[in-house]
């Protein structure tokens, strides 16, 4: 911590302000977390064009899967988010680490860097997705009076 209150790097950490607080969660769970969100989506969409391996029906689930995140995250962006969008998101997420398996990619030897793409993207928007959610119970927690946090 410098002589200021800044870090070594040149920034602040989270702002101590309750408001400025509320406000800096709201822009990392906008904006930061849709990042990785938008770039899963992307990968999904152009996946399947890119690549033209594996069996039509997978490419057909990343096409759909992808297409349906792009409007999410796009409605997140725009509107905002919400525990709904992140449930929407995480449930996708789920489906295409899961998707390989229930689809039969797994017998396919061409098919591997499809295996690959749909887990990894997967991964990202169940981690995302869960970050996100944590970051609305956060603020929930914050908005609350003092008192309501200590009954529960």
């Amino acid at each position: 911590m410098g002589a200021y209150g800044h870090s070594a790097y040149g920034h602040n950490h989270v702002p101590r302000d309750r408001a400025a607080r509320r406000e800096f969660r709201s822009a990392v769970h906008d904006q930061l977390l849709s990042l990785p969100m938008l770039l899963a989506a992307v990968a999904l969409v152009l996946g399947p064009m890119v690549s033209q391996a594996g069996p039509k029906d997978a490419q057909m689930n990343e096409l759909i899967v992808g297409i349906a995140l792009l409007f999410v995250v796009g409605r997140r962006l725009y509107r905002g988010s919400s525990a709904r969008s992140d449930l929407v998101i995480g449930g996708l997420g789920a489906w295409m680490i899961a998707a390989p398996f229930l689809l039969g990619l797994q017998n396919t030897a061409i098919a591997e860097g499809n295996k690959i793409l749909d887990v990894t993207a997967g991964i990202v928007l169940v981690l995302a997705a869960a970050a996100s959610l944590m970051t609305i119970r956060g603020n929930r927690d914050q908005q609350r009076p003092e008192h309501a946090r200590t009954t529960r």
